[in-house]
């Protein structure tokens, strides 16, 4: 199957592919993986999914470094979709989006609690429920990071 992006932890490209597109570009914080996905599809070539390859990467080691890293790359998303056009959404849609999720989710996560007595575990279900709209959050932090011109540090 084809695909249109993918971010440098899950993927492998042929050398010459690589070093024909120019690789990485130097002058961004983040988003260089996007950007390089990009060139090559629009170039004309094709980026595959491929179901049985195997990716092994340490996970992040807190909640916070997970939030972190979201709205580090939301603020790459930002940088390439202004690059290459791509149409964005409003800081409107995006907080609108943000709000509908996290509804959604915290209403998710108070019927697990609820239901806690007759199937256990209620309050770790509740807590996995509620990383989705932290997530979120974090994605929007990045991308309003962007848009004003606040820059995220490297380290994140």
């Amino acid at each position: 199957m084809d695909i249109r992006l993918a971010p440098t932890g899950n993927v492998l490209y042929r050398r010459d592919v690589f070093e024909t597109m120019g690789g990485f570009r130097e002058d961004t914080l983040t988003g260089a993986d996007y950007d390089f996905s990009l060139r090559v599809t629009n170039s004309g070539l094709r980026l595959r999914f491929v179901p049985d390859a195997v990716v092994w990467h340490e996970p992040r080691g807190s909640l916070g470094a997970l939030l972190r890293h979201e709205a580090r790359i939301a603020y790459g998303r930002e940088w390439v979709d202004q690059q290459h056009g791509e149409p964005r959404s409003s800081l409107g849609a995006i907080l609108a989006h943000l709000t509908g999720r996290t509804l959604m989710s915290s209403a998710a996560a108070a019927l697990a609690v609820l239901r806690g007595p007759m199937r256990g575990a209620s309050w770790r279900r509740a807590a996995l429920i509620l990383i989705h709209p932290m997530m979120m959050a974090a994605n929007a932090y990045g991308r309003l990071r962007y848009r004003f011109k606040v820059s995220v540090p490297r380290h994140w």
